[in-house]
């Protein structure tokens, strides 16, 4: 036996990790409620009173419930929690979602990044759909289809992060992840009443919206006098450049592990820079210059939705990578180093401009 919070609640409930090994009868007197299963397409919840459960019939875990707990379950559990996670996307052909499910997604993804007005400024293209969204300085932003205007109205940022854009015709917002660029979407096409509420009149799921200048192959540029990017850039530019990709293709860690490199020209030296990604989460980085090692950083990597990050001190300075496979042995890079100009926060990944966005075309040995 154990204890767990319901879902949705503060309340506990006992909570049987093992299938049943004798029979368990509960009669209409009993004080006791069990809450089998519930399916997520419909939210319906199994919960009996009054019933018996065969021995080795039921695998765990299942939930012994009071008359409170039940009340309570059946009073706020969500059954699109689990629905939601990370990577869904509304089948409009089926059904519609709401702006609570885009909560709970933005939630399951991470939650939010910090995001600030100049990140949001510009203009901002959907090649996916042929659109066109322009944030203005003074907060109005007007949508182009295919050339043609279709909507205007004003934005705000939300003390969530989250950005509203309010239209005669629309309503969108949008969100920054740790999972990925996230849209939300009611338009007069899906019936939507634009309100960011608990109506299911709405699209939502992964953003194919990239700032201009954020474009596929993009870099941040280099400063060798300063040894730092010559303009520095955001996580949240970041994925808007691995997004313009097409986005992170999927890896495995057995993928990951091996031996890297790549091999350029630098003014006539011959730069060779190794990765190696070891099994047990360690690594080592190495620079060559004309056969002579001018640099060596032992690292830690570890691999979360298809991101590798690589985090290593030396000399003093932190440094943190993170890697998206964005083509044929290409990364798209996005790194922060604690030494640089822009003193970036390396335990945050956010919409602060503090870091370099740069390509490897490694090779796996």
């Amino acid at each position: 036996w154990s204890t767990e919070t319901l879902p949705g609640t503060t309340t506990q409930a006992m909570v049987i990790n093992r299938a049943v090994d004798t029979e368990v009868l509960f009669d209409d007197d009993d004080d006791a409620y069990i809450f089998l299963e519930y399916e997520v397409s419909t939210g319906v919840i199994d919960v009996v009173k009054g019933s018996k459960i065969n021995a080795g019939s039921v695998e765990g875990p299942f939930f012994l419930y009071n008359d409170q707990a039940k009340n309570d379950i059946l009073a706020n559990f969500n059954a699109k929690r689990v629905e939601f996670s990370c990577g869904y996307q509304t089948d409009p052909n089926s059904s519609l979602d709401s702006f609570t499910d885009f909560q709970l997604l933005v939630e399951n993804c991470g939650g939010a990044n910090a995001v600030t007005e100049a990140n949001v400024i510009g203009t901002w293209n959907n090649t996916s759909i042929n659109s066109t969204i322009v944030f203005n300085a003074d907060k109005t932003a007007t949508v182009t289809l295919s050339g043609q205007p279709v909507d205007s109205g004003s934005w705000a940022i939300g003390a969530d992060n989250l950005v509203t854009f309010t239209g005669a015709y629309s309503l969108s917002i949008t969100a920054s992840t740790p999972g990925g660029p996230l849209a939300y979407l009611e338009s007069n096409l899906t019936s939507g009443d634009l309100i960011a509420d608990s109506t299911e009149d709405g699209i939502m799921g992964y953003s194919n919206s990239v700032k201009e200048g954020l474009a596929c192959g993009f870099e941040s540029g280099w400063n060798d006098v300063a040894d730092e990017p010559s303009s520095f850039n955001s996580y949240t530019d970041f994925e808007a450049v691995v997004a313009d990709c097409g986005g992170a293709i999927a890896i495995s860690e057995a993928f990951v592990i091996g031996t890297w490199s790549s091999t350029y020209n630098d003014g006539g030296d011959i730069i060779v820079e190794t990765t190696i990604f070891n099994a047990n989460g360690t690594g080592n980085f190495s620079e060559t210059e004309n056969g002579t090692t001018v640099e060596s950083v032992n690292f830690t990597w570890s691999l979360t939705n298809n991101l590798v990050t690589l985090n290593a001190t030396i000399g003093g300075i932190t440094i943190q990578d993170v890697r998206a496979l964005t083509g044929s042995n290409s990364f798209t890079i996005y790194s922060e180093q604690s030494s640089w100009s822009s003193s970036p926060d390396l335990s945050t990944l956010d919409s602060v401009a503090e870091g370099e966005i740069w390509t490897d075309s490694a090779v796996k040995q």
